[in-house]
């Protein structure tokens, strides 16, 4: 559903998804989806720094973020944004997923230039790049939360798969080149990271740096909103140094072992042995921590409105 010139036909997507959509109040997904199964675990965010490299890894990202946010003063800025929009698509009643989606397209349409270092033109509504930005959260979702949550069956990824191609469709990328299941996902995801399309150069190496040099209280805060309570935990226990050199950790560990070296990261035995043992205590950890830090504020809001229980519940 694209125009002549190119761009998403914003208005026919709409139109589109509120014919499917049966509940406008519960939005796009609902109490008993996956998506609130999953996006609900404030834990996910822990590959927040996956995430973002994976999509910078992608010269055409990195140049666009590059060239059109202040990425370098405010690293965290565009991850805001970024999950910002995904928890209003996610929670949102219909009106308000539909809304964030139109800042989205809104944001995009001007972005286009060419990249430095090959002379290829680029725009952030061009339906492939779209679909590997989305395609970046969904795979780091999928990774984190068996690794770090509790285990997910191969049917609830599955689900969980299924829904995020409405999210895809909503972002502007058409559902005829989206990868029909989970196992064609994975085969596609992976021809791309050990393929040719993914080059890190030293923009993409300078904007990880700028990323990885900010405490991850402030990438959380940026991730979750600034009233969340986990973020403000963080700060109070002074962790400082440490949860600095452990988000690098996670963040390289989570990380295609393909692109480690391309971004500068080095990694042995001991990092794969530290990594193994962060990741098993925080799932080991994680059902003993109170609800207000197991769910993400807009999960709270969201069930609030569909369904009159208490913002602390969890659900099914």
């Amino acid at each position: 559903m694209h125009g002549a010139d190119g761009e998403p036909d914003f208005a026919q997507i709409v139109a589109t998804l509120r014919a499917r959509v049966s509940e406008p109040r519960a939005g796009l997904y609902g109490p008993s989806s996956m998506t609130w199964k999953l996006l609900r675990e404030p834990a996910l965010l822990l590959g927040g720094g996956r995430a973002l490299l994976l999509q910078i890894a992608h010269p055409a990202v990195a140049a666009a973020v590059e060239e059109h946010s202040d990425f370098r003063q405010h690293p965290f800025a565009r991850a805001e944004r970024t999950f910002s929009a995904m928890f209003r698509i996610a929670f949102a009643d219909l009106d308000g997923a539909l809304t964030a989606a139109a800042q989205v397209h809104g944001r995009h349409a001007s972005v286009r230039g060419t990249i430095a270092t090959s002379g290829k033109a680029y725009r952030a509504s061009d339906p492939e790049l779209l679909l590997w930005v989305h395609a970046t959260l969904v795979d780091t979702v999928l990774e984190v939360y068996p690794r770090m949550i509790a285990p997910l069956s191969g049917e609830d990824a599955e689900r969980y798969y299924q829904e995020q191609r409405t999210t895809a469709f909503l972002l502007g990328v058409p559902e005829e080149i989206q990868p029909p299941d989970l196992a064609s996902f994975r085969r596609w995801f992976a021809s791309i990271v050990d393929g040719g399309v993914l080059r890190v150069g030293e923009v993409a190496r300078a904007q990880c740096r700028d990323l990885l040099a900010q405490p991850p209280s402030t990438a959380l805060r940026a991730m979750l909103g600034r009233d969340a309570r986990l973020p403000a935990l963080l700060d109070a226990l002074g962790l400082g140094r440490a949860s600095t050199r452990l988000a690098r950790l996670l963040t390289a560990g989570l990380l295609p072992s393909r692109l480690r070296a391309p971004f500068g990261f080095s990694w042995s035995s001991l990092d794969a042995r530290a990594f193994a043992a962060v990741t098993t205590l925080t799932r080991t950890i994680h059902g003993r921590l109170p609800s207000s830090l197991r769910t993400v504020p807009a999960f709270g809001k969201a069930l609030a409105r569909a369904t009159g229980a208490s913002s602390l519940e969890r659900g099914s």
